[in-house]
């Protein structure tokens, strides 16, 4: 191998190696971020259900909820290999104050018959959760169709730094169940919530940092070698 060629060589494995340093960097910071979600998940479930307080009461914790829902949207959503929809609403409580709540999902024949319902008198009980960043790659929701692609409570008109999700059935008027049926939607449990957060990040920081650490093996050897060469 020429100087020249092992030149390119080593700049281009220094940028995978420190790529993969960097990727097992930001793998070890959301442990840490997702232990934190963690330890304040079994806090909140610890604490039980408790009436929502939209003045005092911050993520994360389950609490128990009610208002009537606007307009509803929906994203393409997959749950055991049924094709369906992700339903979010905003939902007005008695306060006056409006709050993006996640209905549940509905297998995708369902929409037809849920797109034009408004007015839901909706009380169960629900997660409440700090809503998630804004991604980059995400499209705009779609104002004619009502469909997300992300959950951003601005787009429903609510309050754009939390959501809730409800937990099983929320109890609900005659009005949803002559439109809909309750027995549309499927919602997750306080136990499923716990048990659907994955912590993989130490497996994943550990994955990365070996790739790294193969990479500064193979330079090390491919500098060895180079030296052995004429050049």
């Amino acid at each position: 191998m020429t100087k020249q060629r092992f030149s390119w060589f080593l700049v281009f494995m220094s940028i995978l190696t420190f790529g993969c340093l960097g990727l097992a960097w930001w793998q070890w910071e959301r442990l840490d971020w997702k232990e934190s979600i963690l330890s304040s998940m079994s806090s909140a479930y610890e604490q039980g259900i408790r009436p929502y307080d939209p003045a005092h009461d911050e993520p994360i914790k389950f609490v128990h909820i009610e208002g009537v829902s606007g307009p509803l949207w929906h994203k393409i959503s997959v749950i055991d290999g049924l094709r369906g929809y992700t339903i979010l609403a905003p939902l007005t409580l008695s306060d006056g104050s409006v709050v993006a709540a996640k209905l549940g999902f509905v297998p995708e024949e369902a929409w037809d018959e849920l797109k034009n319902t408004e007015g839901l008198k909706v009380k169960g009980d629900a997660l409440l959760m700090e809503a998630p960043r804004a991604s980059f790659f995400a499209p705009d929701a779609d104002k004619r169709t009502r469909m997300y692609f992300h959950l951003d409570p601005r787009i429903v008109g609510a309050n754009p730094d939390i959501y809730v999700e409800l937990l099983d059935e929320p109890s609900v008027d005659a009005q949803m169940h002559k439109s809909a049926g309750a027995d549309m939607f499927i919602r997750r449990s306080r136990d499923a919530v716990l048990a659907g957060i994955p912590n993989n990040h130490l497996q994943y920081a550990g994955t990365w940092a070996l790739f790294a650490l193969v990479g500064f093996v193979g330079m090390f050897f491919w500098w060895r070698s180079s030296r052995k060469r004429p050049s």
